[in-house]
């Protein structure tokens, strides 16, 4: 747990709620990738260390409201069942009104 405390920083909120966490990692001199975990620099640490100025003494993670979360939930898919109600509702009408029609068109044109 040490080693987390060294190698990265926690953003919070005013209300000691988890909003960001900052991994500090190296690079590979080669490929220029991340590859390891360092010490992040001490003044990266005392200016962007926003819940030990807050003084928190623990750290929430917030709940993320209904809206926030991603369009896999129930809301979601009763909202696409009815849209796809909708448009067969809507299809069957035209489908009824070009038959009516077509029907009359037929009907008159006859005499």
């Amino acid at each position: 747990m040490s080693l987390l405390n060294q190698t990265s920083i926690i953003n919070c909120n005013s209300k000691c709620e988890l909003e960001e966490l900052w991994m500090c990692m190296g690079r590979d001199h080669r490929t220029g990738l991340p590859n390891k975990l360092i010490t992040c620099p001490l003044g990266a640490r005392n200016t962007s260390d926003s819940c030990k100025k807050a003084r928190c003494e623990y750290v929430f993670i917030p709940l993320r409201n209904r809206s926030q979360i991603n369009n896999t939930g129930d809301d979601y898919i009763q909202r696409q069942w009815k849209k796809f109600l909708v448009i067969i509702l809507i299809l069957m009408f035209i489908k009824f009104l070009l038959f009516f029609f077509g029907s009359c068109c037929i009907f008159f044109l006859s005499y």
